[in-house]
Order: C-alpha cells, then sequence, then structure tokens
C-alpha cells in the first residue's frame, strides 16, 4: 500500500458500503495487469480443500505431530458447500499428510471455522455445533469420542483448557457478515439486545454470565450508540489465562462500525477499557501486554504495544507495519508473524519481524484469485508451531482454499 492508498483508504476504512465497492473496482482493474507469479522464502507444502481457521489459536498439538484442520470437497459448488456441514479432524505426516476425520460441524465459517482448537495441553479436542437444537461446544479425543458438551458456543478457550468464553453468534454474524454460522441466520430485527458474554468452567459445565450488552452500552456511553447495533467480538485469553480481552462494536445506520477494547479477569468485576478508537487484530505478548491494530488518542492508526490496566502505548515499526494484518507472537514473545489484506493486484504477503533486532522479512508473497472476496476471502491468518520451527495458514493462491505449512522457519534470518 503506497503513501496514496494508505491515506485514502484510512478515509473510508470504516464506511464499508463506500470501501467494498471502491476496493472492488480499484482490484480488479489492477488484476488485468497483474503477473501471475508465486515469491517464498521457503517451500511450501499445500493440501487442497482444508483450511484451519483464525490467527489466535494454535492447529498443532504439543507435540507438533498432528495438525487441525476443516475438510471440504473443493469440487463441489461454493454454495452448496456453504449449506453443508464441515468435516473436522487433524492431518498428521506418514510419509504423505493424511488426514484424519474426527467428526462434522453444521456451525463454521470460511474466517474462523467452528473454533476448532487443542484442549490445554492434552489431545482432546474442542469445537462448535449444534446438538439437538441448541448452540454447543463439543470435546473430543482424537479417535472422535465425544467427551462432554458445553452449553453455548465458544470463542476462546484458557491455555489450561479449564475456562472458555463465550457470546452469541447469531449477534456476531448479523454484525459481521461471515462471521456468523449458516444454521444460526435469523432477521437483525429479530435480535434483542439481550446479550451476554460469559465464562464456562469447562470442568463444571457452569456457564457464568459476566457482561451483557445493555450494561456496556451504559459504560462510558457515546451518542453513536444510540440506534446502533451492537455485540462482542473477538475474545481472547491471556497466556496465563488469569485475564482476557474482548471486543464491544457498534455498527451505526450508515454502515460505519465502532470497535472499543476491553480486559477483565474471569470474575468480571476487575473490567479495564482501552484509551482509543479503530481497534481490529490483537495477540497477547505475556500476561500484561497485547497488541493490536488500532488507533490510539491522538495517534495514528497503527500497530501498538499496550499494557493492560494502563494507558500505556508503544508503536511497532510502522514503517514495517504499514496496514491492518493478522498477528501472532511466536512462543517467546520475540517474532511477530502477519499477514496482510490484497493489495492492488491480489497480492497478499506473510512476514515476519523480529523485535530484538528491528528487522522484518517477507516469508510469501501470493497472488489470491478475485473471487476470494467478501466473507469468502481467505486471509493467511498465519499460526506458529508449539516450537516456533514451522508455520502454518490459509491460501487460495492455487485457485483452492488450502492448509499450507512451511517448515524449518527457526533458521530464516541465518
Amino acid at each position: 500500500m503506497n503513501p496514496l492508498e494508505r491515506i485514502i483508504y484510512l478515509r473510508i476504512a470504516e464506511y464499508p458500503f463506500i470501501r467494498i465497492p471502491i476496493v472492488k473496482i480499484y482490484q480488479r482493474f489492477f488484476s488485468l495487469f497483474a503477473k501471475n507469479e508465486f515469491m517464498a522464502n521457503k517451500e511450501i507444502t499445500i493440501i487442497p480443500g482444508s483450511f484451519f481457521g483464525f490467527h489466535d489459536k494454535c492447529p498443532w498439538c504439543y507435540d507438533n505431530k498432528m495438525i487441525l484442520s476443516h475438510k471440504y470437497d473443493p469440487r463441489k459448488n461454493i454454495d452448496a458447500t456453504e449449506r453443508n456441514s464441515l468435516k473436522v479432524g487433524f492431518y498428521q505426516y506418514t510419509g504423505s499428510w493424511r488426514f484424519f476425520e474426527l467428526g462434522q460441524t453444521t456451525t463454521w465459517n470460511w474466517q474462523q471455522g467452528s473454533g476448532l482448537q487443542w484442549l490445554g495441553s492434552t489431545k482432546n479436542i474442542i469445537y462448535n455445533d449444534c446438538y439437538q437444537g441448541e448452540c454447543v461446544s463439543k470435546i473430543i479425543d482424537v479417535n472422535g469420542k465425544i467427551l462432554k458438551i458445553l452449553p453455548g458456543h465458544i470463542a476462546s478457550v484458557s491455555s489450561s483448557g479449564g475456562y472458555a468464553l463465550s457470546y452469541c453468534y447469531q449477534r456476531l454474524g448479523c454484525g459481521m457478515s461471515g462471521y456468523g454460522y449458516n444454521e444460526l441466520n435469523k432477521p437483525k430485527n429479530s435480535l434483542t439486545t439481550v446479550d451476554t458474554l460469559s465464562v464456562i468452567n469447562i470442568e463444571t459445565n457452569q456457564k457464568k454470565p459476566l457482561f451483557e450488552l445493555n450494561d456496556l452500552i451504559k459504560f462510558d456511553y457515546k451518542e453513536s450508540m444510540r440506534k446502533a447495533y451492537h455485540f462482542f467480538s473477538h475474545c481472547l485469553f491471556s497466556k496465563n489465562g488469569e485475564r482476557f480481552v474482548f471486543f464491544h462494536r457498534w455498527l451505526v445506520p450508515n454502515g460505519r462500525l465502532y470497535t472499543r477494547m476491553f480486559s477483565s479477569d474471569l470474575s468480571g468485576c476487575d473490567l479495564h477499557m482501552f484509551q482509543g478508537t479503530q481497534f481490529s487484530h490483537i495477540a497477547w505478548k505475556n500476561e500484561k501486554h497485547i497488541l493490536a491494530y488500532c488507533k490510539p488518542p491522538e495517534k495514528p492508526i497503527g500497530l501498538y504495544l499496550l499494557k493492560d490496566h494502563t494507558n500505556e502505548c508503544k508503536a511497532i515499526d510502522n514503517k514495517f507495519f504499514v496496514a491492518d494484518g493478522h498477528p501472532q507472537f511466536s512462543n517467546d514473545g520475540r517474532y511477530i508473524l502477519i499477514d496482510t489484506y490484497p493489495d492492488r493486484s491480489r497480492y497478499q504477503f506473510l512476514k515476519v519481524y523480529d523485535l530484538k533486532t528491528k528487522r522484518g522479512t517477507v516469508l510469501a508473497k501470493l497472488r489470491i484469485p478475485f473471487e476470494y472476496r467478501l466473507q469468502r476471502r481467505c486471509d493467511f491468518h498465519p499460526r506458529w508451531s508449539r516450537d516456533d520451527k514451522m508455520i502454518c495458514f490459509d491460501s487460495a493462491h492455487t485457485g483452492t482454499r488450502s492448509l499450507c505449512i512451511l517448515q524449518n522457519i527457526d533458521n530464516i534470518w541465518k
């Protein structure tokens, strides 16, 4: 994104009804002249018809021998695929990457999948589904045996596997197209503002309400909230699981989206509101610091390291991070892995940045077909392995949405 593009994009970023058609026309025009070339720092293993989901979860089990994935048939019509269930399971390397199906789910989307993730340091797995007409999350073992069914869909699970956060995916889907579940589709006007962010004790199955939307609306009330549509999104536990962050978002009638970010403990009593606006993608660095793309007070929008319980805010190399992306820290907190959205020629970049040496590099530059847009877009959503030696990401640069793996990442700086 060049300086002029960035200025224009920032002016229209919060107005989807203006931004979406302008970006469409702009990319369509430049795509006519783009070369269909690929660049990768390492050889990419590509597994077509598979994807994991969001950047805030790790698909690798704790010994790095299995990679969680959703699987679909890319030969089928995409509309039919979206109306049906997806397979959930894992890949294991046995001379080639073999998929082991463990179950299926009807509650999924292209961006976040079904919330599929490992449960703590065990080899048990949790994901969202519907059961007997109710919104649930299922815990299964690596043989597909159902161990437990929890009340409600989960958005985030603590690192210990002891707690999960839950909110209404019906409201989320109405507020952000492509983030809800097709099976739960309801008209926006049929949903009230009575939605609750809850914590689930996974051992006891107890679900405890923490925050109601109506109460948050009253907290530091803004006039823009009056006729807006409100919802929760982007819950994420801290590294030790003692605190979590979440977004309170509201969509106003002209299509503008507002976002503010809070942190809290598991009791819901110690609530902190971060200063700033336009929060989007986040990643915890440690128990106290969280990386966020946002606009702090009297600062330009960008990538910042924020300290919980304070107004402390530190910019992270605004020459290398020139636009929004989906970040994830390496396990030691030294490296930031991040992607970009498609540029004018539909190229997406996979990048890594060393906080110690303040040096960044491009791992891959891949061109994504034009049909992968809007709720069907294919963000890379890159994720580190448990030992930081591998990266997996979702990509459609081959023309098919695929799970992609980069190995031997630990020597990229050598």
